[in-house]
């Protein structure tokens, strides 16, 4: 549940809603604007499918057709797909030789999970996916805010929290 570094997708509002509080849930929020600013090219998102494909049709000048079907594609991905195809390669067959729209799509996955372009492009497609969803969120509030509230609902739920503790056994009980 890193927040500082990076956002997740809706999922986790629904995840925290179940595992957490619905206060922690009601925390998350939508990122309206994501900026990404590097060699290659400067743009302004809001990290959805639909602007994503705006701007590799637009700015990027690949035909709809190509982009619908990258789409299409990573959303259908699931684990029982084959697995020895990389994410460079996976981009190759869409976007041969571009390595600015490349860069667009696997930037903000590096960030987020540390994904590179000779991982499993079954992974890149499902987290790729998620995000392009509904876009992405993050915790209002900050990682302190966060933390208190968790700690507050362990505590309610009769967990002893330790820091700096030697622990010889763990025991739970039902």
């Amino acid at each position: 549940f890193d927040i500082s570094l990076h956002g997740f997708p809706v999922g986790m509002v629904k995840s925290c809603r179940k595992y957490w509080t619905p206060e922690i849930a009601d925390s998350i929020v939508q990122l309206k604007g994501i900026r990404f600013e590097n060699p290659q090219f400067s743009l302004r998102t809001s990290f959805t499918r639909e602007d994503f494909t705006r701007i590799i049709t637009e700015k990027f000048q690949i035909p709809f057709e190509t982009v619908d079907r990258f789409f299409a594609t990573a959303r259908s991905m699931n684990f029982f797909d084959d697995q020895g195809k990389t994410t460079r390669e996976f981009f190759e067959e869409f976007f041969p030789g571009r390595t600015d729209v490349q860069r667009l799509l696997m930037e903000p996955i590096t960030y987020a999970n540390g994904s590179t372009l000779d991982d499993p492009a079954i992974t890149y497609g499902i987290v790729f996916s998620n995000f392009m969803s509904k876009g992405v969120f993050t915790f209002q509030g900050g990682t302190d805010a966060l933390v208190q509230k968790m700690r507050e609902e362990l505590e309610r739920n009769g967990v002893d929290l330790r820091i700096r503790s030697l622990v010889e056994k763990i025991e739970v009980t039902p």
